[in-house]
């Protein structure tokens, strides 16, 4: 039998060949992924290659949310919702800027539907835990943390976040984890800059003032160790945070 040429038709989906002869196919990276990365860039080349469909049209919106135009991502958010009203992508859209305006109530709305819609989606559990946790709802929180986790993410940091959470609830139930104290009418707050930094007296259970760091985008309150041993105060658990 005369040797030939054995042509194997494949598909197109990228292979990597590993140590001792094994493949794995290597996952094509999506607008989505790369936005979940922070890689908004990348992402916006990605999507102008893409064909006008009800779901690149939500994360057009979800690049001009990125950008600070929020009126303009709500608008395509719900242009991307009158292409097709079961786009999950768009209404989690909608969910963030209700919860960047407060609006708990409607960004629980929007983010079950979201959710009903992409039930597997972790990101869509994560800002629905968020969400609850705006209308002090823990119960609804902690559900959705602990879906999240199940659902098992790439994306590290946020994982940690949400054990720490679910941490938090297992030891404080469902009382406030936070409450802040303040006149109806506030005074003026005196403050003093430093090493370009401004900081500012707070009263910390009753104790203080101690000099607090004012920063405005901050989704966190942060104690030393040494002001949290002053305080009397006991962690409850630990996580991951970045530019502190």
């Amino acid at each position: 039998m005369s040797s030939s040429l054995l042509i194997v038709l494949m598909t197109l989906t990228s292979f990597l060949v590993l140590p001792g002869g094994s493949s794995q196919v290597l996952r094509t990276e999506s607008v989505a992924d790369l936005l979940l990365r922070d890689e908004v860039q990348q992402a916006e080349s990605l999507l102008d290659k893409q064909p006008k469909t009800a779901e690149s049209t939500a994360l057009r919106g979800e690049l001009e949310y990125r950008k600070g135009n929020f009126e303009r991502a709500a608008t395509l958010y719900r242009t991307a919702l009158t292409m097709d009203a079961k786009t999950a992508r768009a209404h989690f859209g909608l969910g963030k800027l209700a919860m960047a305006k407060l609006k708990g109530k409607e960004a629980v709305r929007e983010l079950a539907l979201a959710v009903e819609l992409s039930p597997s989606e972790p990101l869509y559990r994560w800002a629905a835990s968020e969400a609850w946790g705006l209308e002090k709802n823990y119960t609804q929180q902690s559900k959705h943390l602990e879906e999240y986790v199940r659902l098992n993410p790439r994306d590290p940091d946020r994982l940690a976040e949400a054990k720490a959470a679910l941490e938090m609830f297992k030891a404080l139930g469902t009382k406030d984890i936070a409450m802040v104290i303040a006149p109806e009418n506030p005074a003026p707050i005196q403050f003093r800059k430093a090493l370009n930094l401004i900081f500012t007296g707070v009263m910390v259970n009753g104790k203080g003032p101690y000099d607090f760091v004012i920063d405005t985008g901050a989704s966190e309150s942060v104690l030393s160790e040494k002001l949290a041993a002053d305080l009397g105060l006991k962690p409850v658990t630990s996580t991951i945070m970045h530019g502190v």
